[in-house]
């Protein structure tokens, strides 16, 4: 689609591959914003050129333009969307883990007090133990 626009109007060659790439990052929003704003800073260049011969390539520009901003900027709404569900993601597993290493602590401090129990019981034992037996 992108290289169908850029062919649409009039450009070839590197002109035409850098609206085809601007056009086609921003469609895919896999462009940083650095990135697109770069792209389309460099089809604002090449159809202000041709602007000069055709003013349809203002319009075209302008449109293209709008897009992109409003590309980027749901792009943007998205990740901050997206920032707080994955923040609470890792808020949840660190809570699962802690409520692990804590289950994990218990059973071996009832190891422990078992083991103390144990120890306490044979020195009855032995406490109870006659001489010679």
């Amino acid at each position: 689609m992108a290289a169908l626009i850029a062919k649409t109007l009039g450009l070839e060659g590197e002109e035409g591959a850098k609206v085809s790439s601007a056009i086609a990052s921003t469609l895919l929003a896999g462009a940083t914003d650095g990135e697109t704003a770069a792209n389309w800073k460099d089809v604002a260049s090449i159809l202000a050129k041709k602007a000069a011969m055709w003013e349809i390539y203002a319009v075209i520009a302008a449109v293209a333009l709008i897009v992109g901003l409003l590309i980027v900027a749901i792009k943007a709404s998205s990740d901050a969307y997206n920032a707080d569900a994955i923040a609470a993601e890792k808020a949840a597993a660190a809570a699962r883990e802690v409520g692990e290493a804590y289950d994990e602590a218990r059973q071996k401090a009832d190891d422990i007090k078992s083991s103390f129990d144990k120890y306490k019981s044979a020195v009855e034992t032995l406490k109870n133990c006659t001489k010679g037996t």
